[in-house]
């Protein structure tokens, strides 16, 4: 986190936290996308068998996503990074909060866009006053 200039060690430990609380809470969800997958590559599900498992996949899934909005909430209640808009900008970069990354990582964890900027010598624009 050093390299965005998170170096408060209170701050850290409360981000650590935060993703260790959110791994856990969404073991549910990696159980029956497990579960799903288990049943589409043994072909031992039939049609019926796999849209209920996709059904509760998805039922876990809105679940989670509804845990995490109340999180988030108490997140910024420990941290403030609603107002603070380098903060945000850096959880946000992170993945910590917000959706932005899933439309960077894109399907199958793959990259969807070739990004050459890390090769590219980054210049500095001095910041708005």
């Amino acid at each position: 986190m050093s390299i965005y200039n998170l170096t408060d060690v209170e701050l850290q430990d409360t981000l650590v936290n935060f993703l260790s609380e959110q791994a856990n809470r969404r073991q549910s969800v990696r159980d029956q996308k497990n579960k799903l997958q288990t049943g589409l590559r043994n072909n031992l599900a039939s049609d019926t068998q796999v849209l209920s498992m996709l059904n509760d996949y998805r039922a876990n899934v809105e679940q989670a996503k509804e845990d995490y909005k109340k999180a988030l909430a108490v997140l910024d209640t420990k941290i403030g990074y609603s107002k603070n808009p380098r903060l945000e900008a850096t959880l946000v970069l992170l993945g910590v909060i917000g959706d932005e990354s899933s439309f960077i990582i894109g399907p199958m964890g793959l990259g969807i866009y070739s990004d050459t900027t890390y090769n590219k010598p980054a210049v500095a624009t001095p910041a708005p006053r």
